[in-house]
């Protein structure tokens, strides 16, 4: 594998995405996984380094899903206080991901573009901004894409990610299976005309398709920025 990203860093830039920073647990931050992390930033120079407003280890297990935060000051401390120490052992800003969820919390008391605003505004560090993610969650809770942008200091946003969902049973799964959704792309042309340099990754882990597939949603999401603000997002 370090063969591998050795021979694609020397041709693209680099972003890690990663899923087990576990920002938002009570547990103590894995210092074995942050050294081999920093092993990994040391010897590859990303571009920039990304995890999400989540938690998926509790009392010492480790669960396989991006579990969601409550919307509270409380959870937003927490969040901050590790989201700086994160920093601290990385020696460098990370990027936290809207994640997409599949509950509420009646405890919540901020907005989610709200609690986003405070922890980069806190913590200093950059927001990623998951278009489906967003999407998927103004369907299943109801809630408005549009009231979320409008709220969110896009100042901070240094990634857009786009990615496919499918449809469940009442409700949208962010399966990264699928080509991008007609609303997803929608929201990612609006947002483009305010903010046309934002670079953008798309996200497709599961039921791999056709490269021809793969390459025909990057050349649309590169199409979709306006032509003097075009580059190689390939």
């Amino acid at each position: 594998m370090e063969q591998q990203l050795d021979q694609v860093a020397h041709h693209y830039p680099l972003t890690f995405h990663c899923v087990g920073m576990s920002l938002g647990s009570l547990d103590p931050l894995d210092q074995e996984y942050f050294r081999r992390l920093d092993r990994l930033i040391e010897r590859h120079a990303p571009m920039a380094v990304s995890d999400h407003v989540s938690f998926s280890t509790l009392n010492g297990r480790h669960y396989h899903d991006l579990l969601p935060l409550p919307y509270t000051e409380e959870a937003l401390e927490l969040l901050v206080e590790r989201v700086v120490q994160a920093q601290d052992l990385l020696g460098r800003q990370l990027l936290l991901e809207n994640p997409s969820t599949y509950i509420r919390f009646n405890h919540s008391t901020l907005g989610e573009a709200e609690f986003l605003n405070a922890l980069a505004d806190r913590a200093g560090c950059g927001l990623l901004l998951d278009l489906n993610n967003l999407y998927v969650n103004g369907i299943n809770h109801g809630e408005s894409t549009r009231e979320f942008l409008a709220g969110l200091e896009t100042r901070h946003v240094q990634q857009i990610h786009l990615g496919g969902h499918e449809q469940r049973d009442g409700y949208l799964l962010d399966s990264h299976s699928r080509e991008i959704a007609e609303p997803v792309w929608a929201l990612y042309a609006d947002y483009l005309t305010l903010h046309p340099d934002t670079p953008v990754l798309i996200e497709w882990d599961n039921e791999l398709p056709t490269w021809e597939t793969l390459l025909g949603q990057a050349e649309r999401a590169e199409s979709l920025r306006p032509k003097r603000h075009q580059a190689s997002n390939l």
